[in-house]
């Protein structure tokens, strides 16, 4: 990332095991949303939630109705799940919309293993971070360190909590020291 990138627009909400980190976005997402501000993204869902690797997991797109699949079925007696690259490919052109549109806050699922990685959703949390519009994400503890060296100065660790969420969002809006306002 280069100086041209406000500190606090990276934001990440930094959880472990048993925090639903995925509805604490959706919920910010569609509570800012209904307060008037354009909230695009991508939000993921669980097909049996609670369940490690179990299920499908969805990612769905906050500004319509398009859903996408992005784990793949490893058959019978699989222990784990494995997160399709097509279907992450295929889901980032949500993003690219959203960051042609007029657009106040981007929600992107997570920073995961391919993000970590050097791929995934890398790339428009980049452009949407270079153009000042805020990036709201998780990051699972186990990738923290990618995260902190990916974005440095420039982004955010954020307890797993609306109240905490809501702090950032107000900072990064309103230029509170060490922010600057979104353009």
């Amino acid at each position: 990332m280069d100086g041209s990138i406000a500190p606090c627009l990276c934001g990440a909400v930094l959880y472990g095991d048993g925090v639903n980190a995925n509805a604490i976005l959706e919920c910010f997402a569609r509570e800012q949303a209904a307060r008037g501000y354009r909230v695009l993204g991508l939000i993921q869902r669980r097909a049996a939630e609670g369940r490690p690797c179990a299920g499908d997991v969805i990612l769905y797109d906050l500004g319509g109705d398009e859903s996408f699949l992005i784990s793949q079925r490893l058959g019978e007696g699989a222990s784990c799940c494995s997160v399709d690259p097509a279907g992450v490919a295929e889901a980032s052109a949500v993003l690219r919309h959203a960051l042609a549109a007029p657009l106040d806050l981007l929600v992107v699922n997570k920073f995961g293993k391919l993000e970590a990685e050097g791929s995934g959703f890398l790339a428009e949390i980049m452009a949407a971070a270079a153009r000042g519009v805020p990036v709201l994400t998780s990051v699972h503890h186990r990738h923290a360190d990618r995260w902190a060296d990916f974005t440095g100065e420039f982004g955010t660790a954020i307890a797993p909590d609306l109240r905490a969420i809501a702090l950032w969002w107000r900072r990064t809006r309103n230029g509170a020291p060490g922010c600057f306002p979104a353009s």
